[in-house]
């Protein structure tokens, strides 16, 4: 209950509506269900620490472009 309260306290702080959809996508059931994903390294499909940066970077909305992004 309080869980629900506060976010939705945050929700409706928020004037940007990609800032909102983002609230939304990551706290939906499931969303974080890719972290349980089984490594298949022997069939070529481990992804490099690069590749999880940006897909998580991508995820979360951050500027991985910018010049606080990738080095």
């Amino acid at each position: 209950m309080i869980v629900k309260s506060e976010r939705d306290s945050l929700s409706n702080s928020l004037s940007d509506t990609m800032d909102k959809a983002r609230l939304l996508a990551v706290t939906s059931p499931h969303s974080g269900n890719w972290l349980h994903a089984l490594l298949l390294s022997n069939c070529g499909l481990r992804l490099d620490d690069n590749a999880v940066h940006v897909a998580v970077g991508l995820r979360l909305g951050a500027n991985i472009c910018g010049p606080t992004g990738l080095h």
